[in-house]
């Protein structure tokens, strides 16, 4: 099964009339919090740089090595982060606990998702 499954997320596109492609997540349940912040999250990194830049710094916290524990998408203000916290990453505001392993696979999902 895949990651965004677990989470209850759907990764969708859309065409802008001027023909540029926005990418978003979406929540499929709208009483899991959990759900509905990593769909905020995701729907923020839409550049490839920024998902390719934070799977390096949760890899490098897998193998114990110095890393940048604070991430926010620069379109997302306010209390949407995560933190890299071993072995776990915290997803803000609810401080929701997700395995650095399984975030990263959500985050390779998107990545592929995003990379079309």
């Amino acid at each position: 099964m895949s990651r965004k499954k677990d989470f209850n997320l759907a990764f969708n596109r859309t065409k802008t009339p001027g023909g540029s492609i926005i990418y978003y997540c979406n929540s499929l349940s709208s009483s899991n919090n959990q759900s509905l912040c990593l769909a905020t999250i995701l729907s923020g990194y839409h550049e490839k740089d920024d998902v390719n830049y934070l799977l390096e710094n949760i890899t490098l916290a897998q193998n114990g090595k110095q890393h940048e524990d604070f991430h926010q998408p620069d379109s997302l203000t306010g209390s949407f982060e995560l933190i890299i916290s071993p072995p776990n990453i915290i997803i803000s505001p609810n401080n929701h606990e997700i395995p650095l392993q399984t975030c990263k696979e959500l985050l390779n999902e998107w990545l592929d998702f995003i990379s079309v």
